[in-house]
């Protein structure tokens, strides 16, 4: 596996999707508040599927020092700029992006679940 689809953002864009987790985690929980102070219908609570979807793309990419855009691109950002990676592995890089999306959707996903049924 080469380098593109082990890391493919630097320390920046790294601290960026931190922050983007971070959004999305406060976002979930004055969601959260909201549905509840609101008195919103059961059904409402789904509706924690996005900010909570943030939260886990924000924090899983920064995670992995991987961006899913890129990884389907098959480009990088390390070193402060946009490049193709010449050493890169683009199929590599593509299925790192699926399987990042898949764990961002069911981690959306199930914790709007778990707000539904336990909530």
């Amino acid at each position: 596996m080469s380098s593109s689809a082990v890391c493919n953002i630097g320390l920046a864009e790294v601290r960026y999707r931190r922050r983007i987790g971070y959004a999305g985690l406060v976002l979930s929980i004055l969601f959260i508040l909201g549905v509840f102070l609101l008195e919103l219908p059961r059904s409402y609570r789904l509706g924690l599927v996005l900010p909570a979807g943030m939260a886990f793309a924000g924090f899983l990419q920064a995670r992995a020092g991987f961006c899913v855009a890129y990884g389907m691109q098959g480009v990088t950002s390390l070193e402060g700029f946009r490049r193709l990676s010449p050493d890169s592995d683009p199929a590599g890089a593509r299925r790192r992006s699926i399987r990042l999306l898949g764990a961002i959707a069911l981690g959306g996903i199930g914790a709007a679940l778990f707000f539904f049924l336990v909530g």
